[in-house]
C-alpha cells in the first residue's frame, strides 16, 4: 500500500498487540466480531497499520495469512481492504507469499491469488515467487516457527498459482533456480513435475514467438520503402503538350508526347 508511514499511537499500539494475540491463539470468532462489528473503524486501523513499521512491513492481512486465518474471514479482509494483497513486507513478501509458504489452506491462495494475481511474479529479497515457495519443500519463511515441516509440492496449489500468472512459471530465484527446479530437488510428485514441465515449455514457445514476430517486423519495415507512385520519380515537364482527347489512350500505355 502506497501512502506516508505512519506512527501508530500510544493505544493503536496496545489494540494491535490485542488483535495479534487473537490472531496467533487462533481465536477466529473474536476475530470475526472485531471485524463485523466495527467494519468503517477495522478498515482505517488497517490501513493505519500497514504503513506503519511495527511488524516489519507486515499488515493485518500478512498476519491471518501466517497463521492460518480461516478462508471466510480472509474474505472478509479481502473485501474490507481489497489494495491489502498488493501490500508486500520488509523481506518484499506479500499475503500470497506467506500463505503459500506456511502451506495455507488451498481456499485461501485461491482467494489471494485471485484478489491480486500479480503477487505471484513479485519476487522476495531472496528472488523467489510464491511458485519458489510452493515448490520447494526446504523453505522455512520464519525462524521462529517450531510447527515448521518440509511439505512435497501439492498439484492444486502448484496449479492455482500458474493459473493466476502464467509468466512467473519461468522466473528464476537469487540462486539461478526456478519453479520446476525447485520442485526436482524437493522430490515432487511426478504429476507436478509435468505440469511444471508443460507451463514452462508453453511460456518458452511463447516467447520464442513473440521474439520471432518482433524480428520479422523490423525485417519488414527495414525493407518497406515509403509509398509513391512511379510518377512522382518524374519531374514535371513544363514543355509538356496539350494531349488531345483522342490520345489519351496512349497514356494508358505508358507513352509521354512531348512537341519536337
Amino acid at each position: 500500500m502506497t501512502g506516508p508511514s505512519y506512527q501508530l499511537k500510544n493505544e493503536e499500539i496496545q489494540y494491535l498487540s490485542i488483535l495479534m494475540e487473537i490472531i496467533e491463539s487462533g481465536n477466529w470468532e473474536a476475530l470475526e466480531c472485531t471485524i463485523i462489528n466495527n467494519p468503517a473503524d477495522f478498515r482505517s486501523f488497517a490501513r493505519k497499520v500497514s504503513r506503519s513499521s511495527e511488524l516489519n512491513g507486515m499488515t493485518i492481512l500478512h498476519a491471518c495469512a501466517r497463521f492460518k486465518t480461516p478462508p471466510p474471514i480472509i474474505k472478509l479482509l479481502l473485501d474490507l481492504v481489497p489494495e491489502s494483497p498488493t501490500c508486500v513486507d520488509c523481506l518484499q513478501r506479500t499475503p500470497l507469499h506467506v500463505a503459500v509458504g506456511t502451506h495455507g489452506s488451498l481456499k485461501t491462495i485461491i482467494l489471494l491469488s485471485n484478489a491480486f494475481p500479480e503477487a505471484c511474479a513479485i519476487q522476495d529479497d531472496d528472488g523467489k515467487t510464491p511458485l519458489h515457495l510452493a515448490c520447494d519443500n526446504g523453505c522455512e519463511l520464519f525462524e521462529d516457527d517450531a510447527n515448521f515441516v518440509p511439505k512435497p509440492p501439492k498439484y492444486e496449489v502448484v496449479e492455482t498459482l500458474i493459473n493466476a500468472y502464467p509468466k512467473a512459471v519461468t522466473l528464476e530465484d537469487q540462486d539461478d533456480m526456478s519453479a520446476l527446479e525447485h520442485a526436482i530437488f524437493s522430490d515432487a510428485p511426478m504429476q507436478v513435475i509435468k505440469l511444471l514441465q508443460y507451463a514452462t515449455r508453453k511460456q518458452c514457445e511463447l516467447k520464442r514467438k513473440k521474439e520471432s514476430e518482433k524480428t520479422m517486423g523490423e525485417s519488414r519495415s527495414g525493407l518497406d520503402g515509403p509509398s509513391f507512385s512511379v510518377f512522382d520519380l518524374c519531374e514535371p515537364d513544363t514543355n509538356a503538350a496539350t494531349v488531345n482527347p483522342a490520345c489519351e489512350g496512349e497514356f494508358s500505355r505508358g507513352r509521354v508526347l512531348r512537341r519536337n
